[in-house]
């Protein structure tokens, strides 16, 4: 090597001839190259769904539940911080209600500023809301201009039947043209429909890591079955003086169900429990009844289908929801009626080895299509950050 460097130094025509026969010879352009790298790339990763997404920044308001002391560590809120981490991004979190809690004075104020602080140091990519209205119009006027390209979405939880949309719109159509799209677990209804392409349906989502008991394996469990009501969330106690309609269904149940060992969270029953001791008597029960408040509306259920189900109880639902839509009758067990519920309790109070199955069977389901990973995949689908179309929900 050092005789032909010698050689080609002590003889410059040569080399000048060698260095442009070199040049005439190279036909690797850079536009060439990276467009021939770029098919490869498509080539493995064609049917990869995530092969186009890169690592995101997200930024996520919501109640954390803070003041909580970690009783609520199940909140859909963690679960799409635990589902955007495992599939690869970064989340960083304002917790707006304990900010307003903690601060005394113009707190609003401090809250406002605090998330335009975060949005100039973290340049999040996808600025997600829950259950927030605390942001002000300028606020996010000047998120926009600050970050022209970055996504504003929000989930919401919560009904959205005619007798609670007043005062839930409050929070679920907050600045909305400022929201580029709204994540709602309910079927969109008529009243939403002229928001054209920007409300859309998600399953509660369930995680293997909060969800983790499989009810249908276990023998001999104590209570037949399990029912909680939430009114008085957050408080440890129910509201004095509230009753809704659950509580008569439930009292019915109680008189009816003279064989079956009941674990009720109600009004004329057990005060709430949270936490631990909520996955306990959950952990303990081998059916579990899922009703919400209000008016049935279409596909609606609240967070509890996700640890009653996620965590493998055998789940009866009322038929007015249309979740047969996803499920068959050897998974959940819809039902008609309070007698026809009735009926329904006793037969597999009668029938364990079918309660197990259809609960684990349900249970396989929910965790594989429901997971927090597919929800947040197809929330980020929706905000055009990934490229994936069918979801297990939107092709039912």
């Amino acid at each position: 090597m050092l005789k032909k460097i010698t050689f080609l130094t002590n003889n410059p025509k040569k080399l000048s001839s060698m260095q442009k026969n070199i040049f005439k010879k190279f036909n690797y352009p850079l536009d060439k190259t990276a467009k021939e790298i770029d098919n490869i790339r498509k080539s493995l990763f064609k049917n990869n769904a995530f092969a186009n997404i890169t690592n995101l920044k997200i930024l996520h308001i919501a109640s954390f539940n803070e003041s909580s002391n970690g009783s609520l560590f199940y909140s859909t809120a963690n679960k799409f911080n635990i589902g955007f981490t495992k599939l690869g991004h970064f989340v960083h979190t304002i917790d707006d209600k304990f900010f307003l809690k903690s601060n005394i004075g113009n707190s609003i104020n401090g809250l406002n500023e605090k998330i335009i602080k975060n949005v100039v140091n973290f340049a999040p990519d996808l600025i997600i809301l829950g259950h927030t209205n605390k942001i002000n119009a300028v606020t996010f006027k000047k998120i926009k201009n600050l970050l022209p390209k970055s996504i504003i979405c929000r989930w919401y939880i919560d009904s959205i039947s005619p007798e609670f949309f007043k005062n839930n719109s409050k929070v679920l159509l907050n600045n909305i043209n400022y929201i580029d799209k709204i994540f709602i677990t309910s079927s969109p209804n008529k009243t939403l429909s002229k928001f054209k392409n920007k409300f859309y349906f998600i399953p509660n989502p369930v995680d293997s890591s909060i969800e983790n008991n499989k009810n249908f394996l276990n023998n001999n469990l104590p209570y037949d079955l399990f029912f909680s009501l939430s009114h008085g969330q957050h408080r440890g106690v129910l509201k004095s003086g509230k009753k809704d309609e659950r509580d008569n269904f439930i009292d019915f149940l109680h008189s009816s169900l003279y064989r079956i060992k009941k674990y009720f969270i109600s009004t004329n029953f057990n005060s709430p429990k949270w936490g631990s001791e909520f996955f306990y008597y959950l952990s303990n029960s081998r059916m579990g009844l899922n009703m919400s408040r209000g008016q049935y509306q279409n596909l609606y259920s609240s967070d509890r289908i996700a640890s009653l189900i996620g965590n493998g109880l055998l789940t009866f639902m009322d038929q007015k929801t249309n979740y047969d839509k996803f499920f068959t009758n050897k998974e959940i067990i819809f039902y008609k009626n309070k007698n026809d519920l009735i009926n329904k309790i006793n037969f597999f109070k009668n029938n364990e080895h079918l309660a197990k199955k259809y609960a684990k069977n349900a249970y396989k389901k929910y965790h594989k299509h429901f997971n927090a990973k597919e929800v947040c995949s197809y929330i980020l689908s929706k905000c055009n950050l990934i490229k994936r179309k069918k979801f297990y929900w939107t092709q039912k």
